[in-house]
């Protein structure tokens, strides 16, 4: 067996004869070796020459040709995959997180909790550490503001908050607590707030949250601990 049949051991010697005598031995051989004067001859060359990274489908089209396929198909799609835009994500289907999004984006809107217990909280930016948020998005009845409390932890009950507003603004570090019209409770906490009218370089808000499932307004949920930082 030659140097280029050892490349694949599971064709057998009589196959890879039996190939190279259809095609010609000699003529196969001037068109791959260097002495012909120019590799770009091999009719293969400039098909698999932009791939770069996935050159060595070159040898394996030559005799495996379903092979060649693969390769170049399952490299093309991973080369796609890491420069195809994602589509940013205006919702989180958990019960608490933290989250770092624009806040201009999706109409002012971001989706937390699952479906069964979901809050919109809808923002506008009100300078350059301090944010609207509303109550006009369907699914909210109210939404208050503590101000003398910085945890989740430290907060026992929130139906004692202020909801009569149609918005309040909290400023960095201050936790919102939006009623939702089924019922439930959930705390929002505002780490950082950035705008790009305030000489930042983009417009974001980071905030974590924790939601009652429960629709009491005192539960255990509430006092996990706050992923400030």
């Amino acid at each position: 067996m030659t140097a280029n049949g050892a490349l694949l051991p599971f064709l057998s010697q009589r196959h890879y004869s039996k190939r190279q005598y259809a095609h010609g031995q000699g003529a196969r051989q001037t068109a791959l070796t260097p002495q012909s004067g120019c590799r770009s001859q091999h009719p293969r060359y400039w098909l698999y020459r932009p791939l770069g990274h996935l050159a060595v489908a070159r040898n394996l089209g030559d005799r495996v040709p379903g092979g060649a396929v693969v390769v170049v198909f399952g490299g093309l799609a991973t080369l796609f995959a890491g420069y195809w835009p994602r589509k940013p994500k205006y919702a989180s289907k958990r019960s608490d997180g933290r989250v770092v999004t624009n806040y201009r984006s999706n109409n002012g809107g971001y989706r937390i909790g699952p479906k069964d217990s979901s809050f919109t909280i809808e923002w506008t930016n009100s300078g350059a550490s301090s944010i609207h948020i509303y109550n006009d998005p369907s699914d909210i009845d109210g939404v208050a503001i503590s101000r003398d409390v910085g945890r989740f932890q430290d907060i026992r009950d929130s139906s004692v908050f202020d909801f009569s507003s149609r918005y309040v603004t909290p400023k960095e570090g201050e936790i919102v607590v939006p009623r939702s019209t089924s019922g439930n409770y959930a705390l929002v906490h505002i780490h950082d707030i950035r705008a790009a009218s305030d000489k930042d370089d983009r417009d974001e808000i980071t905030f974590s949250f924790v939601i009652n499932p429960d629709k009491a307004p005192t539960s255990h949920r509430h006092r996990i601990r706050d992923r400030a930082g």
